[in-house]
């Protein structure tokens, strides 16, 4: 009996917790790199999602759907989840790899957010590469209520295996925005 009220329960919380969450669309953009985003609850305390796709002039793609749990500590959130990715490194077989990693960003006003996350894949939660990195770090400005600007550092590493070629599909400097709902 208590069983089957959970597993009704927990969906609806769960549910919930999506319900409420603030959807955001954003854009990355460094050389040769573009990375495309819908976010929802990302920013605000409890579960979250994130839609995204990256690509590389030269190296390939990599889009994926991550989901993770944020929790409000003062100024801080500190969040972990996972990353399920699908990987197209350009002349090389495509590939998957499941990351596991977390985010933490500190509001140090109202307006002005400094942000950094890690994931990681090793090569037992990875297909057709060694294993898979990506890094972010970088300063937010909210500029009006539904719009942020952001800089920073993006780092993302297809490591090559089985003699296939290393592929970075970001390493360098970005601008990005995004809009809110």
């Amino acid at each position: 009996m208590h069983s089957c009220t959970l597993g009704l329960l927990l969906p609806a919380l769960l549910g919930t917790s999506f319900a409420a969450s603030a959807i955001s669309l954003g854009l990355q953009a460094g050389e040769h790199y573009t990375d495309v985003r819908v976010d929802m609850g990302k920013e605000t305390p409890g579960f979250y999602s994130q839609l995204t796709w990256a690509h590389n002039d030269n190296d390939g793609d990599r889009g994926g759907m991550e989901l993770g749990f944020g929790l409000p500590l003062g100024s801080f959130m500190i969040s972990a989840g996972g990353k399920l990715l699908y990987l197209h490194p350009r002349g090389e077989d495509d590939g998957y790899a499941l990351a596991i990693g977390s985010r933490l960003a500190w509001n140090i006003t109202q307006k002005f957010t400094i942000f950094g996350e890690g994931y990681y894949s090793p090569d037992s939660l990875s297909s057709e590469v060694d294993h898979y990195r990506e890094m972010d770090a970088g300063l937010r400005w909210a500029i009006v209520r539904p719009v942020t600007l952001s800089v920073g550092y993006r780092y993302i590493d297809l490591a090559g295996k089985d003699g296939r070629r290393s592929r970075k599909l970001a390493d360098g400097m970005y601008l990005g925005g995004e809009v809110g709902f």
